[in-house]
């Protein structure tokens, strides 16, 4: 069912489970398997916690300076837990993806995503002797459009009723 056919596109998804039940001895097929959920869970928790650092200090602080460290901490972990369900929704999206792809090229188009952005702030701090917090925050929704665009060009076309293609249904 995919392992076997290394040109069907769900292979990169199912050999390392495969090898994992099959390849490994019972024990070491354990360890394996909770040491990626060590890993998986430190990434996650770390990436969560710094997500929602970076909101209530470099923004909401900033706008709200005189807002009480009670406030503040109770925000904190109100983004963790939105940031942790909107990723938890996101991975539960990930079940729905098209038999034609696997999610490393999902990871990556998502990925790339999330560099637009950051290259339009990064450019106009170089390009530009002075920028204002409008023209950043204008960089980066015009570079996370732009990278939308490119990364779900042909998806947002059929969707949208542009192509009669069923590749990406």
């Amino acid at each position: 069912q995919g392992i076997s056919d290394p040109s069907h596109a769900k292979a990169a998804d199912k050999v390392f489970p495969y090898f994992i039940e099959h390849g490994l001895p019972v024990g070491m097929s354990g360890l394996v398997v909770a040491a990626l959920f060590a890993v998986a869970m430190s990434r996650l928790d770390s990436g969560i916690n710094s997500v929602s650092a970076v909101i209530t200090v470099d923004v909401v602080r900033r706008l709200n300076p005189k807002m009480s460290q009670e406030v503040e901490l109770k925000l904190a972990r109100l983004l963790t837990l939105i940031v942790g369900t909107v990723g938890t929704i996101a991975a539960e999206g990930m079940s729905y993806m098209p038999e034609n792809k696997n999610s490393i090229e999902i990871t990556e188009r998502n990925f790339k995503c999330a560099l637009g952005p950051m290259a339009a702030m990064f450019d106009s701090g170089m390009m530009f002797r002075h920028v204002g917090q409008r023209a950043v925050i204008t960089s980066v929704i015009l570079g996370l459009k732009i990278e939308i665009g490119t990364a779900w060009w042909m998806e947002l076309v059929f969707h949208l009723g542009l192509s009669k293609d069923t590749t990406f249904e």
